[in-house]
This record gives structure tokens, C-alpha cells and sequence, in this order.
């Protein structure tokens, strides 16, 4: 199951950036910007959707196939449905990540 996107979107070409943004939101036209200053720890988990999200602020982790990922400014990640993952991010800086749904009630974590 190594169907997953990372990408690096340069964050200072707005031209490029805002572009990549918009062809995302046509293509997952449900989707909301989450933000948070608190501590975040979510443990292994699937989903029965897709899971993807573009970093706008912040640094966090995600974790998966004996793996991980530091995920910062301009990062995009696409996780496959059923695919085992868990989140971290420390707090402080602020968080600003734009999440890409294809259903309207989101993603819904089944927790292992």
C-alpha cells in the first residue's frame, strides 16, 4: 500500500502556490482550513477516505509504515484510505493546514 503523495510546494512562489491550491480545492471541492496552538497527539488510526492536507504554518509529524514525515510550510501529504497513521505536533507555532474531504462529514478515525 505505497499509493501516498508527499510533495514540497515552494511556499514563496504565491504564483505557483496559489495555483496548487486552487487545482486542489477544484479537485476536492469539500475541504476547510484547520488551525490550532495546542499540543496534538493522535494515535494509530485508519480511515475508510483518503486523508489529505496542505501545511500553510507549522511543523507536525505523521507517522506511518515504520516511517515519518516532518511536515512544514508548503508540505502536501495524501494518505490512502486503510492506510495506518498517527499525528504529532508539539503546540507553540501556530498550525494552519488546509484538509481536502471527499465526503461532507470528513474523515472519521478508527482508532487500532
Amino acid at each position: 500500500m505505497k499509493n501516498y503523495k508527499f510533495l514540497q510546494v515552494d511556499i514563496e512562489d504565491r504564483i505557483k502556490f496559489d495555483q496548487f491550491v486552487d487545482d486542489l480545492i477544484e479537485q476536492f471541492p469539500i475541504n476547510d482550513l484547520y488551525e490550532s496552538t495546542q499540543k496534538i497527539e493522535i494515535e494509530t488510526h485508519t480511515h475508510d477516505d483518503f486523508e489529505s492536507r496542505l501545511f500553510i504554518e507549522g511543523n507536525a509529524t505523521f507517522y506511518f509504515d515504520n516511517s515519518s514525515v516532518d511536515c512544514q510550510a508548503g508540505t502536501y501529504i495524501e494518505l490512502p484510505a486503510g492506510l495506518p497513521h498517527s499525528f504529532k505536533y508539539d503546540g507553540g507555532n501556530p498550525l494552519k493546514v488546509l484538509r481536502f474531504f471527499s465526503k461532507s462529514d470528513g474523515w472519521i478515525a478508527k482508532l487500532l
